[in-house]
């Protein structure tokens, strides 16, 4: 018979190209329906693969109750991430063009800050928190610039474009929104964290029968 599932693995790209490849390639359009299929499949002997993104699996943890959870699931210690952040340096954007992905977004922001695309996140240390298929996205600056305000103003009236399209609004977050936001963030790096750490001590466990 078939194998059963024994647990989950995180895979970790060297570029946002190959992590957006992948994820166009081996997960199910989020705009599909639930009869969606991925483009391709990966089995492991008879047994195929479900892939999603970590932001999916851990969203999925968080809804499922106590009772329902694996007993392979373990508590372990971890260096929790922290994060000391600044109000005003989170860009929320609506409506980005189908077909968006991150280098589109990155490619807009490089334009407006004369910069070249790939030193985006070296030189004005921008990071932008999207995955294909979505339909929002977040654009954040670790550091203060006094051009953020004039960006978002930019991107909400057309003036910036993305994939040489309009977006449906782009805001800079406040208040609980922008609590939220980062929230959020350390969640899901912690929860990140936290997922290496239980997966490292279920493989030594293993190997030690």
């Amino acid at each position: 018979g078939k194998n059963a599932a024994i647990g989950a693995a995180i895979i970790e790209f060297e570029t946002v190209e190959a992590q957006e490849k992948a994820t166009a390639d081996l997960i199910a359009p989020a705009d599909g329906g639930e009869d969606a299929k991925p483009a391709n499949v990966i089995k492991i002997g008879d047994n195929e693969l479900t892939v999603q993104t970590l932001e999916n699996w851990i969203e999925k943890k968080k809804n499922k109750s106590p009772s329902k959870r694996s007993k392979d699931e373990v508590d372990v210690e971890f260096k929790k991430y922290e994060l000391e952040w600044e109000k005003g340096r989170v860009i929320s954007v609506k409506g980005v063009p189908e077909g968006c992905d991150r280098e589109k977004i990155i490619t807009a922001i490089g334009a407006f800050f004369d910069i070249e695309a790939d030193q985006v996140n070296d030189k004005l240390m921008a990071y932008v928190d999207y995955s294909r298929g979505q339909s929002d996205a977040a654009i954040r600056f670790k550091d203060a610039n006094d051009k953020i305000q004039d960006f978002a103003a930019k991107l909400a009236d057309g003036t910036v474009k993305i994939d040489d399209a309009t977006v449906a609004s782009a805001t800079i977050l406040e208040g609980e929104e922008e609590e939220k936001y980062y929230k959020d963030f350390i969640d899901f790096k912690n929860m990140h964290r936290k997922k290496q750490a239980q997966e490292k001590k279920q493989n030594k466990r293993r190997r030690s029968k």
